[in-house]
């Protein structure tokens, strides 16, 4: 099956889709109908085993009482918290200065960083600039690390006057201390300060799932911008010097300071221009779903920086920053119903390579259209090659990352990432060394299908080039793997019940 071009039409926006239903939805319904029949003639038959035919008819009783208990029950749980589930945008929203539209090209000045800490560094250093509106998602944030991030923050709110805050976070790795860091800062600017904390919604229809704001993007005075795979920080609440900490604090830090190798190998795009107000316009969609998901209120809170001079000196005079490079956003989530913007286009661009491409990510479980487009490619001749980390067993048990990396013979080459010192997380891709995309999108069930996230499309050799010279660099610390491994259980785990328990963390 061939994908669309996203290009032809309007790409869709946080809160709306253009999918009516997920192909998706129907084929998870089939498995969940299959267990169904399981569970009833399992039950049946420990009846029969127990107590004979009333044994058996007991059973039976059970397992379709069960059955329709479930459907029931969610009802009333969505009679009761309309709101919990709620994904699409359909309250009005205002905005007098819309910037592009979601999937139009504009021209950025922009360079690649691929190293988490020089990432985390450049975003201090966006913070320190603004003047007008700062807008972050960080997905994950606590520890030091955050701390030095909130130090930023508050200084630019008592040295400008006009500076709004807006910050959507998720609860996982913050520590008492954040939270009431935060808390204290929007209590003491309450009309400039705004702060949403949110966790993982879980779901059991049409299957058993979480979704959660997966995306890491900050914008500054509508002019500068950060999207990629790595938080502020990546894992702060985990690093040194914190790890004694987080033991105290926080039990889910506690554990990835156990695990958690010291630096991460991760990839974000740096700009500026105009598509900082296509990210602006996302960002309060975003923040709105997740206001509403989170507290029951439908908000809009909107606002633009206005006419300002920021400059961002350490960008400006970065080595690697390419002028006019010519980007779009595409953003995706459960509203998207399975047509996965990001995933589209990635499969497109793969469709339409003619020299190679490279594609990185934690997870590998693709989408059936997906799958064709590597296997085309490979018997065509053109090779398409496969970047990840090593499944050691530090951060997640070694069978999460088995079942969750399914597929991958359909590569030409696949690589693993064998530095113990980093954490392999890049969500990047490239075509022909001249068209490619970064994001916080794992190619996997959860990412395509539950999760919000972000990328950045571009057309540049220059930028292309950036991302080509960090997969040699990865591959020089990396082990080929054998293509020819098929992992038990990925369709279990992946397919039927899509929880990937690592993913739910990262």
């Amino acid at each position: 099956m061939a994908f669309q071009r996203i290009d032809a039409r309007p790409a869709p926006q946080f809160g709306e889709n253009h999918q009516v239903e997920d192909k998706y939805h129907q084929h998870h319904r089939i498995h969940m109908l299959a267990l169904s029949c399981i569970l009833v003639i399992g039950l049946a038959l420990v009846g029969t085993i127990a107590g004979g035919p009333v044994g058996t008819l007991i059973g039976l009783g059970v397992g379709v009482g069960l059955i329709c208990l479930r459907p029931i029950l969610m009802s009333l749980f969505h009679y009761i918290f309309p709101h919990i589930h709620h994904i699409f945008l359909d309250w009005d929203q205002k905005i007098e200065k819309p910037g592009p539209a979601v999937g139009e090209f504009v021209r950025s000045d922009m360079f690649i960083e691929q190293d988490g800490t020089k990432s985390y560094e450049m975003k201090l250093a966006m913070l320190r600039s603004a003047q007008k509106s700062i807008l972050l998602s960080p997905c994950f944030a606590g520890g030091e690390y955050w701390q030095k991030a909130l130090d930023i923050i508050e200084e630019r709110l008592e040295a400008c006057p006009e500076l709004k805050v807006t910050i959507l976070v998720a609860k996982d790795l913050l520590m008492p201390d954040d939270v009431e860091r935060m808390e204290a800062l929007k209590a003491a600017h309450p009309e400039r300060f705004n702060l949403l904390m949110v966790g993982r919604v879980a779901h059991v229809e049409p299957y058993l799932h979480t979704t959660e704001n997966h995306t890491k993007m900050l914008v500054v005075d509508d002019r500068y911008f950060a999207v990629g795979g790595s938080s502020i920080d990546a894992m702060g609440a985990c690093l040194e010097p914190n790890k004694k900490k987080a033991e105290k604090q926080n039990v889910l830090a506690s554990a990835f300071a156990a695990a958690m190798p010291a630096k991460f190998r991760d990839a974000d795009a740096f700009g500026r221009g105009e598509l900082a107000e296509t990210l602006r316009d996302q960002f309060f969609r975003l923040y709105a779903i997740w206001e509403y998901r989170t507290t029951g209120k439908k908000e809009w809170r909107h606002y633009t920086a206005g006419e300002v001079d920021t400059v961002c000196q350490p960008f400006e005079d970065h080595p690697n920053k390419c002028p006019g490079v010519k980007t779009k956003v595409l953003v995706s989530g459960p509203e998207h119903r399975g047509a996965n913007p990001i995933i589209s286009e990635l499969g497109r661009m793969i469709d339409g390579a003619e020299e190679g491409a490279n594609v990185s990510g934690l997870y590998f479980l693709p989408d059936p259209e997906l799958s064709a487009v590597l296997e085309r490619k490979k018997a065509q001749g053109i090779a398409i090659d496969g970047y990840f980390g090593e499944d050691s067993g530090r951060l997640t048990p070694k069978i999460i990352f088995k079942v969750n990396r399914r597929g991958l013979e359909k590569f030409e080459r696949a690589y693993l990432f064998s530095d113990p010192d980093y954490f392999y997380h890049k969500k990047v891709w490239t075509v022909d060394g001249k068209r490619g995309g970064i994001g916080s999108c794992n190619l996997a069930g959860k990412s395509a299908r539950c999760d919000h996230e972000v990328a950045i499309i571009f057309e540049s050799r220059r930028i292309a080039q950036q991302l080509d010279q960090g997969f040699r660099a990865d591959r020089e610390k990396s082990k080929q793997m054998e293509m020819n491994v098929e992992h038990y259980g990925a369709r279990i785990f992946g397919d039927v019940l899509a929880v990937v328990p690592g993913q739910i963390i990262i």
